[in-house]
């Protein structure tokens, strides 16, 4: 998040950023890969392992078969114009295929979380009125103990989706081309991620997908372009790993398809991504791999401070960007800067496939300094902002415009508006046309302004900063109004702190439970780990001393009233089938708040944590 400070009452502001292409041609998703298979038929647009892991190049034509013949499949199964179809599995190539072949037989799509309860599968799959689903072989025991509809079953020995469809006949033909959808029509129901209450069912329309992908690729030329090459390894259930899927295929880059998020820093040097979209917990491990690494080989030292002269170097690149001159490291910095590129930097780069020109960070908030460091190691990385109701992105940096600690420029086509209070709305070409339940569409929408929800400034060149959540603000006992959103970041950039919930409502003052990253512990050599749904409290005199730094720091960032002054640090089952955390790894706020009232409780009568 940004480092203004919280809301006040300040004039409002509105930033409109005119759309760069319009195409009322374009009507539905399929027409963008239409129109691109037709341009570049021999493009390579795919590198997918088939299933003795061997890689094969697919073209957009090979692609755009396969949907045929399962969306052949998906007519014999009953599948009408207009009706929901449903998708549980894990980030494939298998997944795109059952997504386009959804659209080409007229249906709505309807994402699925993989780590999803089987109650919450049931809500969505009876409000969406689902008529079949696609399953990993997996889950289909799962999905088949909440629904009677018909499963197609994605099957690991299939990954090139070979064995989907049928062949489609001239009367299937001729069928799918009937169901061609239009602007308006729904392309996907997707459910928000429900950090701060029950998840909402937002409807999003093919001129959203359509006219976003147009104006995002418009906007980032330099980065979305037919020689690149990217990796999705978000969850293709989340609307910003879908949205991005469709912008790269549009722009002619090669996609590849990781299921298994850990698996990506390793699996990088093979596929040698020139661009990669990555949420902040990526590159927090990242840095502390190197940390533990330049530990290990007794040189913690050199590379703290080779973390320091990197960050100062990327404070440079951004000054030089602002100003359009030059601005240099001093000699001793930037000579010691040459020998870190050569020591760490370089290999870094190399371990990342060698080939990264960007990075795209979005889903939670960015350490400015993490920013800072990366671009300064030759790896800049621009932090986005969008939410499920502005078909992901609304807002960017873009590369030579980056600014630490903003979410960047709206993309073209979008408004934005930072009312007195200082909340953000937008209206634009990604904004949603409501959520299926009427009422929460009137409770957030107003004459096509969406209220997000979040708390910003935007300054004199339209950058937004973003400084905390409507309904994360804490009204203490004395009237103090707190935005705890600062104070949290700054304590989740110590390498062990996943998630810092600070709470406070009708209490005297602040008070947080610190969550630990089992990762960074094990990789510490410390043994703490929840083994079961309860969260385990750390006594650990050590190391609470060293939380209690962190803690003391950032209260140093922020007003007396903002600063926390007791606080617990628990592990707890990380993983969203857990249900601390939704499946884009964002906390519940409201879940661990209530699963730790005792804990919270204590706190306000007995020091915690120092």
């Amino acid at each position: 998040m940004g480092q203004c400070g919280a809301a006040s009452d300040q004039p409002r502001r509105d930033v409109a950023e005119p759309a760069a292409v319009t195409r009322s041609d374009l009507e539905c998703t399929l027409d963008l890969l239409r129109e691109r298979a037709a341009a570049a038929p021999h493009h390579v647009a795919f590198l997918v392992p088939d299933s003795q892991g061997h890689p094969v190049e697919l073209t957009l034509p090979d692609f755009l078969e396969r949907v045929d013949a399962v969306a052949a499949r998906l007519l014999r199964l009953g599948v009408q114009a207009g009706d929901g179809v449903a998708i549980l599995g894990s980030t494939s190539f298998a997944w795109a295929v059952a997504e386009w072949a959804i659209w080409r037989a007229g249906g709505v799509v309807i994402p699925l979380y993989e780590t999803a309860p089987a109650a919450s599968l049931s809500t969505v799959l009876e409000q969406t009125q689902t008529r079949v689903a696609f399953v990993d072989a997996s889950r289909e025991a799962d999905l088949r103990s909440v629904t009677d509809v018909p499963l197609v079953v994605l099957r690991p020995d299939d990954p090139l989706a070979e064995g989907l469809g049928i062949t489609p006949s001239d009367a299937d033909a001729h069928e799918l081309q009937a169901r061609r959808r239009t602007r308006e029509d729904p392309a996907t129901i997707v459910y928000t991620s429900g950090t701060s209450g029950e998840p909402r069912g937002t409807v999003i329309a093919h001129r959203n997908l359509v006219d976003l992908v147009l104006n995002v690729q418009s906007a980032w030329s330099d980065v979305l372009e037919e020689q690149g090459t990217t990796v999705i390894f978000l969850p293709l259930a989340h609307v910003l790993a879908r949205g991005l899927q469709t912008i790269c295929l549009w722009s002619g880059m090669r996609v590849s398809y990781l299921a298994d998020p850990s698996a990506v820093v390793r699996s990088l040097p093979e596929i040698k991504p020139t661009f990669l979209v990555v949420v902040p917990r990526v590159l927090e491990k990242i840095r502390e791999a190197a940390r533990t690494n330049a530990a290990k080989a007794r040189l913690g030292w050199v590379w703290a401070d080779a973390e320091r002269v990197a960050v100062a170097a990327g404070r440079a690149a951004e000054e030089s960007d602002r100003t359009g001159q030059c601005v240099r490291l001093a000699p001793q910095q930037a000579a010691r800067h040459r020998l870190y590129s050569r020591l760490f930097y370089r290999s870094l780069r190399a371990r990342l496939g060698g080939e990264l020109r960007f990075m795209l960070c979005g889903a939670a908030p960015l350490d400015p300094e993490l920013s800072l460091l990366f671009r300064g190691m030759g790896l800049p990385v621009m932090e986005g902002y969008g939410l499920t109701e502005t078909t992901a992105p609304l807002a960017g940096n873009r590369p030579g415009q980056i600014r630490s600690g903003s979410v960047g420029r709206p993309v073209p086509g979008t408004s934005v508006r930072r009312d007195a209070s200082g909340l953000l709305w937008v209206k634009g070409v990604g904004v949603s046309p409501g959520y299926l339940d009427e009422g929460q569409t009137q409770e957030s929408f107003a004459e096509g302004w969406l209220n997000t929800g979040d708390l910003c400034e935007i300054d004199d060149d339209g950058f937004i900063y973003l400084t905390g959540r409507v309904k994360d603000v804490i009204v203490t006992s004395g009237g103090k109004t707190v935005s705890p959103a600062r104070w949290s970041q700054a304590v989740e950039a110590h390498p062990l702190v996943a998630h810092a919930l600070a709470v406070g409502d009708g209490r005297p003052y602040l008070t947080a439970v610190l969550f630990l990253d089992p990762e960074a512990l094990s990789a510490r050599g410390l043994d703490h780990a929840a083994t079961g749904p309860e969260a385990l409290q750390i006594a650990d005199p050590a190391l609470l001393r060293e939380l209690d730094e962190a803690v003391a720091a950032a209260n140093l960032l922020v007003a007396r009233s903002e600063g926390v002054k007791r606080w617990a640090a628990v592990v707890v089952d990380l993983s969203p089938e857990a249900g601390w955390v939704t499946a884009t790894l964002k906390l519940r706020r409201p879940v661990a708040a209530e699963r730790l009232q005792a804990l919270i409780s204590g706190l306000y009568r007995s020091p915690a944590g120092s």
